[in-house]
């Protein structure tokens, strides 16, 4: 698995937008615990199949918890997909790589130049797949500024530091760049197909003073464009306004460990004051 990622990080350095990895491998048939790590690994990639020589993949072969383990991360790629779909756009059009590097993001941290366990996800997401046992402990880096965690966004950590914990079965480690301003599609949505520009649930993470953040949020249809989303923190309000042809379900500020509900002001925008 570890030889999958530093061969996807080699093919997108290399001038590839776009990576992936047969899930659990080609060969054999890998046992639960490696199957496990494998999935959540695969499906934080640009496209992710579960596909294997002479046996399956499918979760079912795995038992009840594969299956659960699988919904839960299938269902943050859903939710994800306007994000990932930008970046797919992104990819076609400038060549811009999905599964990243550390040193493209981060040229100025001379530590980002060694990594090859763990990646950034786009622009915004860092990704740390876990490659020891259950038992032991993983290792990642985390760069400077104040990172949230994507699935417990109560949790966050300054770097520059080295992060080293067990990971149950049931996670990956996935952390959310300061200054992000992240489109996710409706929980539970069931499938990757859908209007990217209804429902969207939006999120603002760790902005500072003066920082302005424009987002496309795509449709899904091609490379039609539905409207952008706009980020601007100042005086201490953070206020999030769109343009074009978007329906914003919600507006949420993560700050510090707390996330805040923003307040509608109709076709004005949201403010979110803190």
């Amino acid at each position: 698995m570890a030889e999958t990622l530093r061969g996807g990080l080699s093919l997108t350095l290399s001038g590839f937008a776009f990576s992936s990895h047969d899930i659990g491998g080609f060969e054999g048939h890998p046992p639960p615990e490696i199957y496990h790590r494998w999935v959540a690994y695969g499906l934080f990639s640009s496209h992710s199949r579960l596909h294997g020589s002479m046996s399956y993949r499918v979760p079912w072969q795995y038992g009840e918890e594969a299956a659960e383990y699988m919904a839960r991360f299938l269902n943050a790629k859903h939710r994800l997909m306007p994000y990932l779909y930008r970046l797919a756009l992104e990819g076609n059009e400038k060549g811009h790589p999905i599964q990243r590097a550390m040193f493209l993001e981060f040229p100025e941290d001379r530590t980002t130049h060694y990594l090859d366990r763990q990646y950034m996800l786009g622009n915004s997401l860092l990704v740390a797949p876990v490659f020891v046992p259950k038992d032991e402990e993983s290792e990642y880096y985390i760069p400077a500024g104040r990172w949230t965690s994507f699935f417990h966004p109560e949790r966050t950590i300054d770097g520059p530091i080295w992060v080293k914990k067990k990971v149950p079965l049931d996670e990956i480690p996935v952390w959310v760049r300061p200054g992000t301003v992240l489109c996710l599609g409706p929980d539970k949505v069931g499938r990757p197909d859908y209007n990217f520009a209804e429902n969207v649930e939006v999120y603002v993470y760790e902005f500072s003073e003066g920082q302005v953040v424009h987002v496309e949020v795509p449709t899904g249809n091609g490379k039609e464009i539905a409207g952008v989303v706009t980020a601007e923190c100042k005086r201490g309000e953070v206020m999030v306004k769109t343009s074009g042809n978007l329906n914003l379900s919600s507006v949420k500020l993560a700050l510090a460990g707390h996330v805040h509900d923003g307040i509608k002001e109709g076709k004005e925008g949201t403010p979110v004051r803190y």
